[in-house]
């Protein structure tokens, strides 16, 4: 037999109440009983799970489910970059978080920023934004009467949708208590002119400032473009004059050109320079740097995508809870790495994670 028939066969078995809800079944026992191989047997058992007759527990066995569970279908609207860089950042947390949808049977429909039909939208459980939102997307999503999450960077946003948040002040703070005018003689912010990274930058220079550096004691240098190209001339004028200095940087692609552009200026990045940064996205593959590997405040993509479905899940299944606004906070943290040292004498071959908080809930 085949691993669908064998699938078929216990679907009716179960529907016909051959096996009372919470029975225990695994792949071993369906492989013996139908004497076929086990890889068959699993197969069969994913299948059920698949289509909610069967529920695995995390290293507790599959049991049988009281009732078939619905397949809820999700909408999930996200910001296309036209770079590839971009795109292969973004698709670290797509992957992670459609794992996570599976793991609670959901579907998903993904969606450009054009689709914005009612009745194309009409058949969805719920709707995730991971872009800002304009005004008549709010007045559809609004429209549609489902759970509706947003999540996009650092800010809470004015609109009635549930939002996951991540929290900077949380990473900041560790970073910045290593920070002080008698360690460096002046601090840079590297920033853009985009929202997102200035607003990354104003909480730098607030930190700095509560650090005890007075305005003239902290420059801000504001980038043209997020590429590393487009910025070479201004990172090779900096790396002239910033020795003595902590650089702060508000995102992984502005660290990328000046790391190399200061090597150029036969800057030891590390010691000449303390350099840290925020995105931390060589701790998902992308490494755009090299080495030195950059010190860095970021959050942890995969608690975000637990977050996003476990939330989505409950405010399907319990409409009362729709009624009030949920915001999740995702905390941010620390890496030391070869960049900077996270005191005078202490240096920093490995990476230490200094603190992970938990998800906070308003």
């Amino acid at each position: 037999m085949t691993y669908m028939e064998i699938a078929e066969q216990l679907q009716q078995e179960i529907s016909a109440g051959g096996f009372a809800p919470g029975s225990k079944l695994s792949a071993r026992g369906i492989a013996d009983r139908f004497a076929v191989s086990y890889l068959t047997g699993n197969r069969a058992l994913n299948t059920l799970t698949e289509r909610g007759l069967v529920r695995r527990k995390p290293r507790g066995g599959s049991y049988v489910n009281g009732e078939p569970e619905k397949n809820f279908l999700i909408g999930y609207s996200i910001e296309h970059y036209l770079q590839n860089a971009f795109n292969q950042t973004a698709g670290v947390f797509r992957k992670m978080l459609l794992n996570e949808f599976r793991q609670y049977s959901c579907k998903v429909r993904m969606l450009s920023l054009d689709d914005w039909n009612p009745d194309w939208l009409g058949d969805l459980d719920a709707l995730l934004f991971s872009h800002e939102i304009n005004n008549e997307q709010q007045k559809v999503a609004e429209s549609l009467g489902i759970p509706v999450i947003q999540f996009y960077g650092e800010t809470i946003r004015n609109h009635p949708f549930h939002q996951v948040v991540i929290d900077l002040e949380s990473g900041y703070r560790e970073l910045f208590g290593h920070i002080s005018p008698e360690r460096f003689r002046r601090a840079i912010i590297v920033t853009g002119e985009e929202k997102t990274l200035a607003g990354r930058g104003r909480l730098a220079e607030r930190f700095l400032r509560e650090a005890g550096f007075s305005r003239d004691q902290i420059e801000f240098i504001v980038a043209d473009n997020l590429l590393p190209e487009r910025n070479w001339p201004t990172w090779k004028e900096l790396g002239k004059r910033c020795r003595g200095c902590f650089i702060f940087t508000c995102g992984d692609y502005l660290a990328a050109g000046l790391v190399s552009a200061l090597m150029t200026e036969q800057i030891a990045i590390g010691r000449d320079v303390a350099l840290a940064g925020y995105d931390n996205l060589e701790e998902y593959g992308f490494l755009p740097f090299g080495k030195p590997m950059i010190t860095a405040v970021g959050y942890s993509r995969r608690d975000v995508a637990s977050a996003i479905a476990k939330l989505l899940r409950t405010l399907i299944r319990e409409p009362d809870v729709m009624n009030c606004q949920t915001i999740l906070r995702i905390p941010t943290r620390l890496v030391f790495r070869e960049t900077m040292r996270p005191d005078n004498s202490a240096e920093t071959g490995q990476a230490h994670k200094i603190q992970k908080n938990g998800i906070q809930s308003v």
